[in-house]
């Protein structure tokens, strides 16, 4: 039963969660927040359209010192920090940061139930600043350089 659940797992994993967005893969990266590696229990992080890397909603944000919500009536995600605040749907590459329109490159999407977001939008949304080290696989956010 166990084996049956992680092919149908496998298979939607490949699968595109929007009409409009590229099939997702594991991003198999390193995620560090002001030098702390975030540790994913369950979902691990994505890579959607081969160079964006997307992360399960939690984990990153508590380590940025934000705060999450889930709106299911709208599929709305909120993530707010002092002083900052975004709202996304699934599905919907329109947001609002600070009560700014804005226009993401890639939605949000839900993959086999788990809601990710685009990792750089949401970490700069926060405030926070955001580095690629391509030859390590490794995304640095820093909270204390904005």
């Amino acid at each position: 039963m166990k084996t049956k659940y992680w092919i149908v797992a496998a298979g939607l994993l490949a699968m595109p969660a929007h009409a409009d967005t590229p099939a997702s893969t594991p991003a198999n990266v390193t995620v560090m927040v002001n030098k702390q590696q975030v540790m994913f229990s369950g979902a691990a992080p994505i890579m959607v359209g081969g160079s964006n890397v997307f992360v399960p909603l939690r984990g990153v944000f508590q380590q940025l010192g934000g705060k999450i919500r889930w709106e299911a009536a709208t599929e709305t995600i909120i993530g707010a920090r002092p002083g900052h605040e975004f709202r996304i749907r699934i599905g919907s590459n329109q947001a609002l940061v600070d009560g700014t329109p804005r226009t993401l490159t890639i939605a949000p999407l839900m993959v086999v139930a788990t809601t990710y977001v685009p990792l750089r939008f949401a970490s700069e949304a926060l405030g926070a600043s955001v580095d690629w080290q391509p030859d390590t696989r490794t995304v640095l956010i820093n909270t204390a350089t904005r």
